[in-house]
């Protein structure tokens, strides 16, 4: 529970990790390394693309505006779509904590996809469907 987060540590890893060529797994700049550090994880460790781990210590920041600093805001990342789905993402999964719902399932996360993916699909000139 993200609500219990402050103090821990964290291991980050990322499906193209696994395996034998494992890659570097930092947490990303699109707005993962700014929600640990606002939601209190003290250490994140991560693989460092030679087979071992890399510890990156955090200072926790309550405060971040995860969006400013991110999508929203005047850097490289504003507009970024990827950002901003992740902050929405974790916006829901923090709500569904506070009202004391089951993260979403499996079923339920591809089905929330497949909607989405046809209203853009429906939203594409003609040329694109």
């Amino acid at each position: 529970r993200l609500e219990q987060a402050v103090g821990t540590e964290m291991l980050v890893v990322e499906l193209a990790d696994i395996g034998p060529g494992l890659r570097w797994a930092e947490p990303c700049s699109r707005g993962c390394m700014q929600l640990l550090i606002r939601h209190g994880v003290a250490a994140a460790r991560f693989t460092d693309g030679q087979g071992g781990l890399h510890e990156q210590r955090l200072r926790y920041k309550p405060e971040l505006d995860v969006p400013a600093a991110s999508y929203a805001g005047t850097g490289r990342l504003r507009g970024d779509m990827i950002s901003e789905r992740a902050c929405t993402d974790l916006d829901e999964k923090l709500q569904r904590e506070v009202d004391r719902r089951l993260p979403k399932t499996l079923e339920e996360i591809v089905q929330s996809g497949a909607v989405e993916a046809a209203a853009l699909r429906a939203r594409a000139p003609l040329a694109l469907r």
